[in-house]
């Protein structure tokens, strides 16, 4: 039988790789919120996806970042919603729901594409709206029994 050998690290290497990890995931941040950044000005880029993603890279690298990204006019309302509570709100998913059927129609109409990729755009189309109508649309009410 095979013993398994423990390997101890000196604590400047945990230090390194935890610095590194930081610097990884704020990097990825940064490419994430400049491709949302880009979806707010081209239409066919999606700017939430992207923005969300951000979100999560910053509060693994830069507390400082996640929460400014959090305290944002438009966004950091529904990003706290999301973050806190797993709530997307009803005009949100109105909004995805639209921008979903609407650019994916679009595409079908100008675009003539081979069936197999109209089959995988039409299922990740209804897999994103699926997940969409599943969260719930307010914070859920805590009750006391009295």
């Amino acid at each position: 039988m095979a013993s398994l050998k423990i390997v101890k690290r000196p604590i400047c290497q945990w230090i390194m790789l935890k610095k590194a990890h930081k610097i990884i995931f704020l990097l990825l941040g940064h490419i994430a919120m400049l491709l949302g950044v880009i979806g707010a000005v081209l239409p066919i880029v999606p700017t939430t996806p992207f923005l969300l993603l951000a979100a999560y890279f910053y509060s693994k690298g830069s507390p400082k970042l996640h929460a400014k990204l959090r305290n944002l006019p438009h966004f950091g309302v529904h990003l706290k919603s999301w973050e806190d509570d797993g709530v997307i709100s009803k005009k949100a998913k109105l909004a995805a729901t639209l921008t979903i059927v609407i650019t994916f129609s679009a595409t079908f109409y100008f675009k003539k594409l081979p069936l197999p990729l109209i089959i995988i755009m039409c299922l990740s189309g209804l897999g994103i709206i699926l997940f969409l109508l599943t969260r719930p649309s307010q914070k859920k009410k805590l009750t006391t029994h009295q």
